[in-house]
């Protein structure tokens, strides 16, 4: 809770949502993921193809929201799959 009132989150709300099955199911979801794509520490991040839930890739080295917009701008161009791996 010292975490929710230093950032000045909604108690109430997050004792809620804390409390849904919803919510459960997705952490336990995002932290099963996490753990098969080998993320070991933020701020390592994942960007899924929402076409296909297949096509994922781990973005180690995301420090800063420039370099971040610029790998997800990369991914967003129109290159063979092959073109991940360089990355």
């Amino acid at each position: 809770m010292a975490l929710v009132s230093g950032y000045h989150l909604n108690q109430a709300a997050f004792l809620d949502d804390r409390q849904r099955l919803a919510t459960t199911r997705c952490l336990d979801s995002d932290q099963h993921m996490a753990q098969e794509m080998g993320v070991t520490q933020a701020p390592d991040v994942v960007v899924f193809d929402t076409a296909s839930l297949d096509a994922g890739v781990k973005l180690g080295n995301t420090r800063n929201y420039q370099r971040l917009k610029a790998v997800c701008e990369k991914l967003a161009e129109p290159t063979s799959p092959s073109m991940l791996h360089v990355l």
